[in-house]
């Protein structure tokens, strides 16, 4: 996947390729790689087809992997302000509030 951004650094499918390599990451268990390919996805695409996923992505991984409940919550509320429409949109809802303490 680097040698695809390598050679095409521009290509439509950057983002694609950033979420391709942080669930490897992730799947290696190495959480804080992805997380901060995650980050770059939110940053760099703003409007790309994979933001929500990623915001998404980000809150699950701060509140169950990487123990930051702080963290989670405002990727969960960055998710659910930006993107209401967002296929997330209920679950981060829903978890967001449980972090919060307001209960399901």
């Amino acid at each position: 996947m680097d040698s695809i951004a390598i050679t095409y650094p521009q290509n439509s499918l950057a983002d694609a390729i950033m979420m391709s390599k942080a669930r490897i990451f992730i799947k290696a268990n190495d959480f804080q790689k992805a997380a901060d390919i995650l980050k770059k996805v939110t940053e760099e695409f703003k409007d790309g087809i994979w933001t929500d996923d990623a915001l998404f992505t980000l809150g699950d991984l701060y509140e169950k992997k990487l123990n930051d409940i702080a963290l989670a919550k405002i990727y969960f509320q960055k998710l659910i302000t930006d993107y209401p429409g967002s296929m997330f949109s209920a679950e981060a809802r829903k978890r967001f509030r449980n972090l919060r303490g307001d209960g399901v």
